[in-house]
């Protein structure tokens, strides 16, 4: 029987053909280029002047960075050595919201309770609505729905951005195989919210399942049946995460009423930038509400169980228990919930074998993997399959694939 081979895709690939690096995101969301570059319904304009409520914004996040950043008040990022595990990013950021959130609700959350103490919100909103032009900042509740909102809006507007600049070329090297493959479905499972991959399938003509049905009028509705019905010779394309053009929509006819969907938008309006009403095959009007992503740290966790990514999730399981081997390109092994997946599956049996493709300093984790594991690469049975672990660290672009997949 073939090798079934399975991809799963981090941050390292996208930023290897020219994507801003998550470092990049983040010096751009906590500076002044982030907000000057906010449209202006991203924050309340309505409420505030746009300038000074802005600010306020940007300086609460600052903050949090800040305490992140000092060892000296934050030990989550800090080893018992005192050494910096990573640099703070805007994924950090995200995660101390809903922290802080639940605190102000009331809840029982100790980190949230120790950010309340370090940002000193009320010292702050006092400060801004003593300014004569602000009359009243607002409380710590809107400040935390915008700065999660303005957030996710810089990350989706710096991935769109640059998408022009991506030299799609470059990733004929990496999926050399999937032109020709005789062994479809392949799967790929994504943890990037760019559209680079997609972008890459159209042009160069493989064939992919995305979860999403064929056009219906302005929109392809989430449809996970698809990648059952319609993945024979073809990728099937995992997006773990989330993309930046998934996006909630709400029935906006008074005579239709039902919860929201997920969709993609495949018309010529700019639903990004001003307000406007898309239309689905059968005439129904729909409203754009929430984009469908996926920011932040442990706080993902949670979300794999809601609505559509318990599906995704469901299957990321299903297909990698069928996988023998795994290409690893670009993850630097930080998501808790994917790790537990991949260590069960490691596990599973001799022919299960696993092959990191990244730069040496992002292949750390692999190097840990068998103290990880413990017993497991004890036991002298397995320790004859030494190939059963991988790794190439001259970076994707590097790296023959060609090799790799034999």
């Amino acid at each position: 029987m073939d090798e079934r081979i399975s991809y799963l895709i981090g941050a390292g690939l996208s930023t290897a053909l020219g994507q801003p690096s998550t470092s990049e995101i983040t010096n751009v969301i906590i500076s002044e280029r982030g907000i000057q570059e906010t449209p202006n319904y991203i924050l309340r304009e309505n409420r505030f002047e746009k300038e000074t409520y802005s600010k306020l914004v940007l300086e609460f996040l600052r903050r949090l960075y800040c305490f992140a950043e000092d060892k000296n008040t934050n030990v989550c990022f800090f080893s018992v050595t005192e050494e910096k595990i990573h640099s703070v990013n805007y994924e950090d950021l995200f995660y101390m919201l809903p922290q802080l959130h639940q605190h102000n609700c009331g809840d029982y959350n100790p980190y949230g309770c120790i950010l309340s103490e370090q940002i000193n919100y009320e010292q702050l909103n006092d400060k801004w609505k003593n300014t004569p032009e602000n009359r009243n900042v607002g409380n710590l509740g809107t400040i935390l729905e915008d700065a999660a909102t303005y957030l996710i809006n810089t990350v989706i507007r710096m991935l769109k951005d640059n998408h022009k600049n991506i030299e799609l070329e470059k990733l004929e090297t990496v999926f050399c195989r999937l032109k020709n493959s005789k062994n479809m479905p392949v799967n790929i499972f994504s943890l990037n919210h760019d559209t680079v991959l997609e972008q890459y399938f159209d042009k160069y003509d493989i064939r992919y399942v995305d979860g999403f049905a064929e056009s219906d009028g302005e929109l392809r509705k989430w449809e996970p049946s698809v990648f059952d019905t319609e993945s024979n010779n073809r990728v099937r394309l995992l997006k773990l995460h989330g993309s930046i053009n998934w996006r909630r929509y709400k029935a906006a006819d008074d005579d239709k009423v039902g919860p929201p969907i997920l969709a993609k938008y495949v018309g010529n309006k700019d639903i990004d930038n001003e307000y406007t009403k898309v239309l689905d095959g059968s005439g129904v009007n729909y409203e754009p509400a929430g984009h469908c992503i996926l920011i932040g740290t442990e706080n993902k966790i949670e979300s794999y169980l809601s609505l559509q990514f318990n599906e995704l999730h469901r299957r990321f399981r299903q297909y990698l228990w069928q996988t023998d081997r795994l290409v690893v390109i670009g993850y630097s092994f930080g998501d808790t919930g994917i790790n537990a997946q991949l260590f069960e599956w490691f596990q599973n049996g001799y022919n299960k074998k696993m092959v990191v493709v990244d730069k040496m300093r992002e292949v750390v984790f692999v190097e840990k993997l068998p103290y990880m594991l413990g017993e497991y690469f004890k036991d002298s049975r397995w320790r004859k399959h030494n190939d059963k672990l991988k790794y190439y660290d001259e970076g994707v672009l590097k790296t023959d694939f060609g090799d790799i997949l034999g």
